[in-house]
């Protein structure tokens, strides 16, 4: 696919109240598709779905009635929302909000939602009364909300960071009595103990063998990554990296370089198999890499960080032109296995950057001075030999000049004793900003889903005016499809004649 934007917006749902950078949340439905939940500060969350109406899809936005005891005086913070595995047996819902009751300061809640009966078909579409809901008052002002697994039960928790500095875990009962309520974080989550300022961001990923790793970025600047083993009967912290940034960070996202597609148990194994099978499988060599954004500084990712840490830095060019960067996502966004980075900011911008590899880099390098140096012997045979009058320079000095432009790298070399680090162009690759594109708004939120259900995924974004859809050239996604089909192995001869 062509590196330029592939997006057309399909939809736009207008905000009543405006939202913040918590305010997007999505979750999977049985069949594969996925539903978004978007929370406006001051009224009801709006649940965005496409629904088959006469054989065509039509965007809906549906108002879910949650209870937030007075939502006259509420103000929601943040949300998010999961279904219970292995099996999709239920939806949970949750969401902080502050009150004002009248008192000096305003009260703050965690509510939890679920529904009184298992709903295969996840329908929103109820009355307040529809929802059990579980109300927790706290003694911080909530900040981000996110819900992750336990690997040795497989279960869904919520995390949630305050303003007292803490990361708060709340996990459901097992038995009769499955409520959630807090449990102290260190004995499954220690590496979110003793944070030095308020967590804005935290995302946790699974490894195999029983391996967890967890990156955090704070309000002061601070940023861990760690890696932890989980255990059946115990959860221990294996190894923490810790660094400083200038400002606030404004979002982690942990990702591969490669988006892990497996080969459907029809296809027979083609030779190209073997290259794809390293990134589809899950091994413990698989390299993480850690996307961070901040409030003022240049957006950057720590490449490979569980064998370099924080050592390989590369910058995101021009990520922080468009004031504030406020969210970002990971995504294979043209299709061809690797993952794409977008950044959305406070100036409107959306920012899509590709990872090159240096082989990619010097070719592209190999390419263009070659056609450089076409370009100038063209000139050079058509123009004539310059005079050194009225301050003219000679031939061969305009020559000597050219021949020490083009002995001028474009990429800094490194060696092993440099590794040239944050500069943007680190040893084995540089991310380039393949395409951007401008909305009316500021970008708040996003989330790449497949909210039509057809396979095809949607990129959604939050602004502060309401919920942005944008979907794929569906031209350009059946050309494509066609050409994969094409490329499938068909049955040998000998299979044929039996």
């Amino acid at each position: 696919m062509s590196l330029s934007c592939c997006f057309w917006e399909a939809h736009f749902s207008c905000l009543s109240n405006q939202s913040n950078v918590y305010g997007l949340t999505s979750f999977r439905l049985p069949d594969g598709g996925s539903k978004v939940l978007v929370a406006p500060l001051k009224d009801n969350v709006l649940c965005l779905e496409y629904v088959k109406e006469r054989g065509k899809l039509k965007p809906v936005a549906k108002e879910v009635q949650f209870i937030y005891s007075n939502p006259d005086d509420a103000e929601v913070v943040s949300i998010s929302a999961f279904t219970k595995q292995p099996e999709a047996t239920g939806l949970v819902v949750g969401i902080t909000f502050t009150k004002d009751d009248g008192s000096d300061s305003p009260s703050h809640y965690f509510n939890i939602y679920y529904p009184w009966e298992k709903d295969a078909d996840f329908n929103l579409d109820r009355d307040s009364q529809g929802w059990n809901n579980i109300e927790h008052l706290l003694d911080f002002i909530p900040y981000y909300l996110c819900h992750t697994d336990i690997n040795q039960e497989r279960d869904s928790v919520f995390l949630l960071t305050g303003g007292d500095g803490k990361v708060h875990l709340y996990k459901e009962g097992k038995g009769s009595s499955s409520r959630f309520s807090e449990h102290p974080v260190e004995d499954l989550f220690p590496e979110c103990e003793d944070l030095p300022s308020i967590a804005l961001w935290l995302h946790c990923v699974s490894l195999p063998d029983e391996r967890r790793l967890t990156a955090i970025g704070c309000q002061n600047g601070y940023l861990r990554l760690s890696l932890v083993s989980c255990k059946a009967d115990y959860t221990d912290i294996v190894r923490t990296w810790e660094l400083q940034h200038d400002s606030a960070i404004t979002s982690v996202n942990l990702f591969q370089g490669r988006s892990p597609v497996k080969r459907p148990s029809f296809l027979p194994i083609g030779e190209g198999d073997d290259d794809c099978s390293g990134a589809n499988s899950v091994s413990g060599d698989e390299e993480w890499h850690l996307l961070v954004t901040s409030a003022l500084e240049i957006a950057v990712v720590y490449r490979n960080v569980l064998n370099n840490g924080f050592q390989n830095q590369l910058v995101l060019p021009d990520s922080d032109c468009f004031d504030c960067t406020l969210c970002a996502c990971v995504a294979d966004l043209d299709w061809d296995a690797h993952n794409e980075i977008l950044i959305g900011t406070y100036g409107q911008e959306l920012l899509c950057y590709k990872y090159f590899s240096s082989d990619d880099v010097k070719l592209q390098k190999s390419e263009g001075n070659k056609a450089a140096k076409e370009t100038r012997d063209d000139e050079n045979q058509r123009s004539p030999v310059l005079r050194q009058e009225d301050g003219d320079i000679l031939e061969g000095d305009l020559q000597e000049d050219l021949e020490g432009e083009e002995r001028e790298p474009d990429m800094v070399e490194c060696g092993d004793e440099n590794p040239c680090q944050g500069d943007g162009r680190l040893r084995g690759g540089e991310y380039r900003l393949v395409w951007q594109r401008s909305f009316a708004h500021p970008l708040l939120a996003m989330k790449y889903v497949d909210l039509m259900s057809d396979g095809l995924y949607e990129l959604i974004l939050l602004s502060q005016k309401g919920v942005h859809i944008l979907q794929h050239d569906l031209t350009e996604a059946a050309r494509m499809c066609v050409e994969r089909l094409t490329d499938i192995p068909t049955p040998s001869s000998s299979e044929d004649t039996r």
